[in-house]
């Protein structure tokens, strides 16, 4: 007996702070909402159908430079490779959606003995180079430090091509800006920090 009444006196100032909960959630997500539908309107996102079905479309960030990027060296971009394994071929075109679909930065994506067969069209902002594993050395992931040096870029991202960006990567080239580092930031390995010895 004792427990109900307690329980009827607390259960409303609960169903109280849920509420508040919930609409302080609605009005952040509101507040997110305004601003994409503000750049929308200013024409900093365009709506672009990622397949021929018109019915599903996307919001994807437009590069604020017109024409092709084919045989340039833009000073920010991403810089991926890949080499002629069919699995991390797949991988890639992922990586190109993730980037086209959340980001501004061109991608620049090395084939290692491979000249990729990507769609420039579908992807605006590939910059297609090759390499060859001969100049980078004994092992595949030497090509990953050839491919950074190569890609003469004043502010790069490295991504493997089985990784995926999201919302807000933009902001990782605003770190670079306000924490300048003359050397390649890389994240230190989960396992065995003496891997390389393998090599």
């Amino acid at each position: 007996i004792m427990f109900d009444y307690r329980w009827r006196k607390v259960l409303p100032l609960v169903l109280v702070c849920l509420i508040l909960l919930f609409a302080i959630h609605v009005l952040h997500n509101a507040s997110i909402i305004q601003k994409f539908t503000a750049k929308i309107q200013k024409g900093t996102f365009t709506i672009s159908s990622t397949r021929s079905d018109s019915s599903r479309k996307s919001l994807t960030p437009t590069w604020p430079y017109s024409g092709p990027f084919l045989n340039s060296t833009p000073s920010e971009a991403f810089v991926t490779f890949s080499n002629n394994n069919p699995k991390y071929l797949a991988l890639l075109t992922k990586v190109l959606d993730t980037v086209h679909l959340f980001s501004t930065r061109p991608i620049i994506a090395y084939g290692v003995d491979v000249d990729l067969d990507l769609d420039t069209v579908r992807y605006p902002r590939l910059i297609k180079r090759r390499l060859s594993q001969k100049d980078c050395g004994p092992s595949i992931y030497f090509c990953k430090i050839y491919a950074i040096v190569q890609s003469q870029v004043d502010y790069g991202i490295y991504i493997e091509a089985d990784t995926l960006v999201n919302w807000n990567v933009d902001i990782l080239f605003d770190v670079l800006h306000r924490w300048p580092y003359p050397l390649p930031l890389a994240p230190r390995h989960p396992d065995d920090p003496k891997n390389y010895l393998n090599y």
